[in-house]
């Protein structure tokens, strides 16, 4: 899953603006990418699709949207009523931030490819390692590029704040896709050094047919 995002938003020649029928269209169109950003948000699954209904909601009485950047508005538009029902938790979590004190701030978004491994990964741990502000710095900065002056504005919450909870945001996804690409240099290397010699038994995991369950052995 992965939204339709421009990097840079152009007018297009006509500079059209979309009409009602159109934004609910992008609302529909987009269901599955705005439910993520907004449960990626809130950790949980009724804020997530009142989010989604609110926000389609004001695209009812938004008529400047420019066509072209109607997609995208609708991602923020859901990501903006998101931040709105967790707010109590982002401002508990900011008291955290406001002690904090780094030597350097990171403000870069993540690119496409790193967006997609992003919601590959499982939102139970995004929820159990990040708290609501780090989270949403994350989704508003680093997926939907909000810059962060305007992350301030969504999250009111001051700039020294945004700048730490989106440092250890970035940090938990350097940490988490490291890890995944361990682990699966790990399989590649344990497939590897299998030898022809192996018995079926061994060789079982390989050529589990896709209606199989894998049953991951605890640790």
């Amino acid at each position: 899953m992965f939204w339709p995002r421009s990097k840079t938003r152009k007018k297009s020649k006509d500079a059209r603006f979309a009409d009602a029928e159109e934004m609910q269209t992008a609302f529909a169109q987009q269901h599955k990418a705005l439910y993520w950003i907004a449960l990626a948000i809130t950790a949980d699954e009724e804020l997530a699709t009142a989010s989604i209904v609110d926000a389609a909601s004001l695209a009812e009485s938004n008529n400047c949207v420019f066509h072209d950047w109607l997609n995208h508005w609708a991602q923020v538009a859901t990501a903006r009523v998101a931040v709105e029902k967790c707010q109590r938790q982002i401002s508990l979590a900011e008291r955290e931030y406001g002690q904090l004190a780094c030597s350097e701030y990171r403000q870069d978004s993540l690119s496409d490819e790193q967006i997609t491994a992003l919601q590959a990964l499982n939102l139970r741990q995004l929820h159990y390692d990040l708290d609501a502000l780090a989270r949403s710095a994350l989704i508003l900065r680093g997926c939907l590029r909000v810059s962060i002056y305007e992350c301030t504005l969504v999250l009111k919450v001051p700039l020294r704040s945004v700048l730490s909870a989106y440092n250890k945001a970035m940090q938990w996804y350097d940490d988490t896709a490291q890890q995944l690409q361990l682990e699966a240099q790990q399989h590649l290397n344990a497939t590897d050094s299998i030898s022809f010699g192996s018995s079926q038994t061994d060789l079982d995991p390989l050529f589990r047919r896709k209606d199989q369950p894998h049953v991951v052995p605890q640790k």
